[in-house]
């Protein structure tokens, strides 16, 4: 399936046919928002304001890649999981003997088709983690198609996690049922959570920097939109410093943050905040 243009998949897609489906949409997706994480790691790779990064992001570049080829792969595994699915829904159901063979033959399909789009899951997680990685080294001049990236990431995760919800639901053994129901849930929980947080971080860092770069000391206590962090450019290099949601001004971020403790005394952020704190008031 991954030989075919796109043409002919999207009017495959589109037609009544069984396959591609929503399974097999979702690892294109997939593979399609990993293969944007290795676009911006090779955008990266030899630069010199990313070489201390240099060995990390060629590690990248090959896991992106194989995790690409990986995850377009089940666009033709999940249709090969259907097909024993959709043949096991026309077994004859006459007799009471038909009727508890395609009982038996339906339920283990439904298990096969449900352990695909999990494993599908857990690869789309793999690439969510590469794609956070890239939103703190990958190059800034290519860091909104980590969002991109992550959001296609997103997308695919939560389709992925329809095709094992739609399977359980009609499965006899609910013990079977629920532990992969267990099992996508959990994934959904971390998936969506980071792909949030990525595309948070890489949405403030074009929308927030200007805000801190050259801002007057007595501008620090005014209110702003934040969404819980700062991002200070420092000699060409971004330092980004989470915090509470909640607080509404750079000040108020920066004294918060401080307090956590996140960070070590003497480091860069810590003397920012501690600087920023100090400057406000």
């Amino acid at each position: 399936m991954t030989q075919q243009s796109m043409d002919t998949f999207l009017k495959t897609l589109s037609s009544s046919a069984p396959v591609p489906g929503g399974g097999g949409a979702s690892a294109y997706v997939a593979a399609v928002g990993m293969s944007l994480g290795s676009m911006v790691a090779n955008l990266t790779t030899g630069k010199k304001k990313y070489a201390e990064y240099q060995e990390e992001i060629e590690q990248i570049i090959e896991k992106a890649g194989k995790l690409t080829d990986e995850l377009a792969d089940y666009m033709q595994k999940d249709a090969v999981a259907f097909e024993p699915l959709s043949k096991a829904y026309g077994l004859p159901k006459d007799t009471e003997e038909e009727k508890a063979h395609r009982e038996d033959v339906l339920e283990k399909c439904l298990v096969a088709a449900s352990e695909t789009p999990l494993e599908l899951m857990e690869k789309i997680l793999e690439s969510m983690k590469i794609l956070e990685r890239l939103s703190v080294i990958g190059s800034t001049l290519a860091i909104s198609d980590v969002g991109v990236g992550i959001q296609m990431a997103k997308a695919a995760l939560n389709g992925a996690s329809l095709n094992v919800f739609i399977n359980t639901k009609l499965m006899k053994n609910m013990v079977v049922a629920d532990d992969m129901n267990m099992r996508a849930d959990e994934m959904l929980v971390q998936g969506n959570e980071l792909a949030d947080s990525i595309y948070e971080t890489v949405s403030g860092r074009y929308r927030y920097t200007s805000v801190l770069v050259g801002l007057p000391a007595n501008q620090y206590k005014v209110e702003y939109a934040f969404r819980g962090y700062i991002i200070l450019n420092k000699d060409g290099r971004d330092i980004t410093i989470y915090g509470p949601v909640q607080a509404r001004s750079i000040y108020a971020l920066a004294e918060q943050v401080l307090n956590m403790g996140t960070y070590q005394p003497g480091s860069a952020a810590d003397t920012f905040l501690r600087k920023l704190i100090s400057d406000a008031q």
